[in-house]
């Protein structure tokens, strides 16, 4: 069965040379797993000088890339990765932000995942480390003067974060995207799509796509509890915190949108209703630790 997985893991940059090379180094770091990978930069930018100084640094590090032609929103970003990978030999698709990065047990968890759940289509991480310019009780100091907010287990209740039968945007505890979409199969590119209107919250989106097609038994959508797959950068200023334009004590952050907000519940509405918007029906996979927090800071400390 690992002979017939390959993963293809796309590195979607737009800007912010110093943490793409970051994001870059992180993929090359994975150990302990036995799956055949290949890893692409996908350059989709306006920006002409970031453009050239990534292909520069692709082609001195003979690192696949791909240019393609950008209109300045995740979504088309996102979209054309689908595109890219549609063309390659690989069976599996891991797509992530040039401003986040991979822990080293990031493909550990993605071997393990797919050989107790092969038919898995899409996955999405549940928890999230991040990194913070500013402290809070829980946090860690890191040695670079940020701040690391980890997770210390992958077994814990998603009760009070997942509703069963109506998602919490017809709430006044709207909390957003229930995890970040990290693996996708074959069955998802050209039947599946980011909405480029959808500014804010477009993962958002496509999460209520392949939700209603899970519903249907089209495609498999499962969760995982691994914390140690992924980091958010909170550092960072993309697209959609540029958008929103809001800062909280020196730190810029996506708000929400309720434009954006009410363009998708009118969606929902009408593609399948209020009742069932909750993810209740997505199986979770409550995957085991790999990276305890004093791996994790180490690791931190090293890249950061």
């Amino acid at each position: 069965m690992k002979k017939d997985i390959k993963i293809f893991i796309a590195v979607l940059v737009s800007s912010d040379v110093l943490r793409v090379t970051r994001c870059i180094n992180t993929c090359q770091l994975q150990i302990n797993h036995n799956l055949d990978f290949e890893l692409c930069v996908v350059i989709n930018t306006k920006n002409d000088e970031f453009k050239n100084e990534m292909i520069q640094y692709c082609e001195s590090s003979k690192i696949n890339y791909v240019v393609t032609e950008s209109d300045g929103t995740p979504s088309t970003g996102k979209n054309t990765v689908f595109t890219v990978f549609d063309k390659t030999d690989c069976t599996h698709l891991v797509q992530i932000d040039g401003d986040d990065f991979l822990y080293p047990t990031f493909l550990q968890h993605i071997e393990r995942h797919l050989m107790k759940y092969p038919n898995t289509d899409v996955l999405g991480i549940l928890p999230c480390d991040s990194i913070y310019i500013n402290k809070e009780e829980t946090f860690h100091d890191l040695d670079c003067g940020l701040y690391a907010g980890l997770w210390g287990t992958n077994y814990c209740s998603w009760d009070f974060w997942i509703p069963f039968d109506t998602d919490s945007i017809f709430t006044e505890n709207n909390k957003g995207n229930l995890s970040r979409l990290m693996l996708f199969s074959r069955a998802i590119p050209n039947k599946f799509f980011y909405d480029p209107e959808q500014i804010i919250g477009e993962d958002y989106k496509i999460h209520f796509d392949l939700l209603f097609a899970h519903h249907r038994d089209e495609i498999t959508y499962w969760f995982s509890t691994a914390s140690d797959t992924w980091v958010r950068d909170t550092t960072s200023v993309g697209i959609q915190k540029q958008d929103s334009n809001f800062t909280i004590d020196g730190q810029q952050i996506i708000r929400k949108n309720e434009f954006y907000q009410e363009k998708l519940r009118q969606y929902i509405e009408k593609t399948n209703g209020v009742w069932r918007s909750g993810a209740g029906a997505i199986p979770i996979d409550f995957a085991p630790l790999y990276m305890n927090v004093e791996e994790k800071v180490k690791f931190l400390n090293k890249i950061l």
